[in-house]
């Protein structure tokens, strides 16, 4: 009897070995942590206990078992790390970083790995950076830099490369050109070493691309113009992405550089070769500015002329330019032109800046050259202003800027509403609606917000129609779940984008929207957008990738679908991973393919454990699959332990019903199956016969 205890300690310590071997990681883990510290096998039960809750797909349950344990030895205090460590990356993953920032400091609590602490004090050091908490940043990554001496084996997504990337922009956030300076030298010169082991398209083409512009930039902001322009073409010559903003900058130096006439030929190839390029409109106005600093004015009017014409949808210096050329026209004498230039902004959505400018010019054109001021209070009483009224109009929308700026929203509802109700057509009408719907936003009064928002999308071009359009989006999408309204809110974003930053956030958007509405057609094109730019990360392509092969198993293309479904498993760790693994199986199923089904039913309790209603419905398969092989005692047994086991979705627990009922049909008929006589079937056809 005294040998008993013994025994069942030896007993216990095999079978939780051989639920760890057969990944009943549960048991295992309980098994292994009940192993007595006296016991000769508690420190292989401790080892196996420790890798077990690190690779457990049960993580939850591996961070509930160490919350509640005492970590005395170094592999659960090890275990206690990596498992932290491994949940903050799965809320990163998930776009959660508020949620992942506490498991990242709890797994530094316990820094035994070398490797993951260092990587845990990375992803601080970049959630930080994300949440503009840039001195915060800076001391994480600053200890990142020093504990990567000693480290080898640095994943690419961890690396030195991209913690001097980062540590770069944090020291550009906080206009500290000089440090910021070092950090991209480092990134830049580091990834070149390396490129040819570097295998992350992202950090070999974007951060390599962006370092060497970044570099250029804080030597420009240094004013080391030859320094610059070296990384500028670079940037130029391995055509990074951000190299038109390359080109535009190297000519802006040779102008600095006194050689004016070389950056007017540099800008000139630059909107010609790119015409479709996010500078083109700004190139066209600088080389405008050249010549009017050459004294130039009649060699001016072109450009500023081409950069209306050509670009009036989508740049906002088209009233700069109109009012250069009513300038010009004004130093060359012709003033009814110099007029109508200045009236053209009137016209245009111009901000208060450029309204008042064309206002001024106008008033000493009409009060001074012309000696006509009625002309002049004609002009603002045709626009619905006397001159007391422009007056009244500037302090009534004043009053409601600064209740605005000082966070009173309420109140500054109240007094934008007046100021649109008094003047309709009033100088500032279109920041007031801008400005209303930004008040309402902050309230959460969306319904109300989008009314003002889409007043300022329909006045079309102005400086706050990109933003009033991303708002209307969001909306539209996130509050009243109006997602024929989002998507065509979002089409008019990528049309409208600024940036390919911008532009990439619409087409995610659109995509979305038409997923939601099946607009099958336009969810296979904008996936592809998605998946092709740059911009996308893991989870947004894996988005993509499973919307695409969503319309594609509903059109019944499977042999499409099955290969985007195997990607969205692999890239993926959420519900359109199990989503993704039960849809392969119908593939199967619908193929026929019912080895290969069964097969990858039965594999849904180790690939995608923690989605249960995917296993619950794999299970439904399987069932399926029994009946088609006129296998209905298993069949029943799997719909049995569903109904056992399953306790979420009810309409999947009545499918199961369902299935039972039907098989309890099937084996009503197969008991009552009796092989006829000839001689009775004959007497029946006779029978049948008469």
């Amino acid at each position: 009897m005294l040998f008993l205890p013994v025994l069942a300690e030896d007993a216990l310590f095999h079978f939780s070995k051989l639920s760890y071997e057969l990944r009943v990681d549960r048991e295992a883990i309980q098994g292994f942590a009940e192993i007595s510290e006296k016991s000769p096998h508690h420190s292989e039960a401790q080892e196996l206990l420790s890798i077990l809750l690190v690779k457990t797909g049960d993580v939850e349950y591996a961070l509930e078992y160490l919350q509640s344990a005492s970590l005395k030895s170094p592999q659960l205090k090890e275990a206690y790390q990596k498992v932290h460590y491994r949940k903050a990356i799965q809320l990163r993953l998930a776009n959660e970083d508020d949620q992942a920032l506490p498991y990242l400091k709890k797994s530094l609590s316990t820094p035994v790995d070398p490797l993951t602490k260092a990587l845990a004090t990375f992803q601080l050091g970049e959630l930080y950076h994300q949440q503009k908490n840039y001195q915060e940043s800076i001391s994480e990554l600053s200890k990142f830099l020093t504990l990567s001496k000693t480290i080898n084996d640095l994943p690419e997504e961890g690396s030195v490369h991209l913690a001097n990337y980062i540590q770069g922009y944090n020291y550009l956030k906080t206009n500290n050109h000089n440090r910021a300076l070092g950090y991209f030298q480092d990134a830049v010169a580091g990834i070149k070493r390396d490129l040819s082991r570097i295998r992350n398209a992202s950090i070999r083409n974007n951060v390599l691309g962006d370092a060497v512009i970044r570099t250029g930039d804080c030597y420009f902001k240094n004013n080391k113009y030859p320094e610059a322009l070296t990384f500028y073409n670079d940037a130029i010559k391995n055509k990074y992405a951000g190299f038109h903003y390359a080109r535009y900058q190297s000519a802006i130096i040779l102008g600095l550089q006194g050689k004016p006439y070389e950056k007017v030929i540099e800008l000139e190839e630059l909107i010609s070769s790119f015409p479709n390029s996010d500078f083109a409109d700004d190139a066209l106005y600088e080389i405008g500015i050249t010549y009017l600093e050459l004294g130039k004015m009649n060699e001016s009017v072109s450009p500023f002329s081409q950069l209306i014409k050509n670009y009036a949808k989508s740049s906002d210096l088209i009233n700069a330019a109109y009012l250069k050329l009513g300038l010009i026209s004004y130093n060359q004498g012709d003033l009814q032109e110099a007029i109508r230039q200045y009236k053209q902004v009137l016209a245009n959505n111009p901000d208060e800046n450029e309204r008042r400018a064309s206002l001024a010019a106008l008033e000493e054109i009409y009060v001074r050259d012309l000696s006509s001021p009625d002309d002049y209070f004609a002009l603002l009483e045709s626009s619905g202003y006397s001159v007391s009224d422009a007056s009244r109009d500037s302090l009534q929308f004043k009053s409601a800027d600064n209740l605005y700026e000082a966070g009173s929203y309420e109140k500054a509802i109240t007094a934008y509403g007046q100021y649109l109700q008094r003047y309709p057509g009033g100088l500032h009408v279109l920041s007031a609606h801008f400005r209303r719907a930004e008040c309402f936003s902050v309230l959460k009064r969306y319904d109300e917000a989008i009314v003002d928002y889409e007043e300022v999308v329909t006045r079309g071009a102005s400086r706050f129609y990109e933003t009033a359009l991303e708002k209307a989006a969001v909306i539209s999408y996130n509050y009243q779940e109006n997602y024929t309204k989002s998507l065509a809110f979002y089409q008019a974003l990528e049309t409208a984008a600024s940036n390919e930053a911008i532009r990439f956030e619409a087409q995610l958007g659109a995509l979305r929207s038409a997923y939601r509405i099946g607009r099958e057609d336009e969810v296979l094109n904008l996936a592809d957008k998605v998946m092709a730019n740059a911009q996308a990360n893991h989870k947004q392509t894996g988005q993509a990738r499973f919307y695409k092969a969503k319309v594609l198993f509903d059109r019944k293309q499977d042999d499409l679908a099955l290969p985007l479904f195997t990607e969205v498993m692999n890239q993926l760790d959420s519900e359109l991973k199990g989503e993704s693994h039960y849809l392969i199986a119908e593939i199967y199923f619908r193929q026929r393919s019912f080895d290969r089904c069964r097969e990858w039913c039965l594999l849904s309790n180790q690939k995608i454990p923690e989605y249960e209603q995917w296993v619950a419905r794999c299970i439904l398969i399987l069932s399926d699959v029994f009946v088609e092989e006129n296998d209905l005692f298993n069949a029943r047994a799997a719909l049995e332990g569903l109904l056992d086991n399953y306790q979420g979705d009810e309409s999947i627990r009545q499918d199961a019903r369902d299935r039972l009922a039907q098989i309890g049909v099937l084996e009503s008929k197969s008991n009552r199956l009796i092989a006829p006589d000839k001689s009775e079937l004959l007497e029946l056809q006779e029978d049948s016969d008469r």
